[in-house]
């Protein structure tokens, strides 16, 4: 039984040293685990990384806006309309990371964004009247369209003319 245990131990070794020695093999490249998901600006990446949107909630879209994407807040189970003004990638140069790259997956879904986070910042997306500017920090991620928000901030008054903005200016 050691004997026949043996010739088998010599046989698969003289194949394994065979195979790896063979120039065909050694053309193959090895692929890691997760292929594409490495690279912030691909659409399959799983690298987390901090984007600030400023925008408008739940507007009547300008004509001087990138997109009106749709945030879905699972926890309230509501999804809201934000009019993308400005998007950046805030740790990662333009040349690596673009709008165009932050904003590739909007209206491929009915749900471009899932906003997660603290109760708090939720919140104030959720309860922000229609028109109001907010500038919303967070991490993102492409693979999962998901945003996890760190800070929520309203950077300036509602714009005139959305429904709680008290109206147009009366003509005079």
């Amino acid at each position: 039984m050691m004997k026949r245990l043996a010739q088998v131990v010599m046989v698969v070794s003289g194949l394994l040293s065979c195979c790896a020695l063979s120039p065909a093999v050694a053309q193959v490249p090895l692929i890691p685990f997760g292929v594409g998901g490495d690279n912030p600006a691909s659409d399959t990446s799983r690298t987390p990384f901090l984007v600030r949107f400023t925008g408008v909630i739940n507007p009547r879209p300008a004509a001087d806006s990138l997109a009106v994407v749709s945030l879905g807040i699972a926890k309230y189970n509501e999804t809201y309309q934000f009019e993308v003004v400005d998007v950046e990638a805030v740790n990662l140069p333009e040349h690596i990371v673009s709008r165009r790259h932050i904003l590739q997956q909007v209206g491929k879904y009915i749900i471009d964004y899932n906003v997660i986070g603290p109760s708090a910042l939720l919140s104030k997306i959720s309860q922000a009247q229609p028109g109001t500017p907010l500038q919303i920090e967070g991490m993102f991620q492409q693979r999962r369209r998901r945003l996890i928000v760190q800070k929520v901030d309203v950077v300036g008054s509602v714009r005139e003319g959305d429904p709680s903005g008290g109206g147009e200016k009366p003509q005079s």
